[in-house]
């Protein structure tokens, strides 16, 4: 019985380790916050990659995170018009991307600037 209750919590506790180590792998970065964008505008964007980036707050980064919020508001206030578009948007939504988009290459070349 001790051998079990042993290699349970030993389990448990390696598990939770993985769990801890692996969740910032996909942390979100100048570069694919702008390649989602683009994808936005030309329709290819996927939608859960879209509903990610709008839902999941971006700690490392402040200026990201309010191109998030931005984005996320977007989302709401023009979701897509039709099922059947490839666009996860309305045009007037497409259209309160671009600034972001533009903003967002500008924060890029200012960072590589700094670097």
């Amino acid at each position: 019985m001790m051998t079990f209750l042993a290699t349970l919590v030993f389990c448990l506790v390696a598990v939770t380790l993985l769990m801890i180590t692996q969740k910032s792998r996909r942390r979100v970065t100048v570069g694919s916050s702008i390649r989602l964008l683009e994808w936005m505008l030309l329709g290819q964007a996927d939608e859960n990659d879209w509903e990610v980036f709008c839902t999941l707050p971006i700690l490392h980064d402040e200026t990201l995170n309010k191109v998030r919020l931005r984005c996320a508001e977007i989302a709401e206030l023009y979701p897509r018009a039709t099922s059947r578009s490839i666009y996860l948007l309305t045009d007037e939504g497409l259209d309160k991307l671009k600034p972001l988009l533009e903003e967002l290459r500008q924060y890029q070349r200012q960072r590589q600037k700094q670097q």
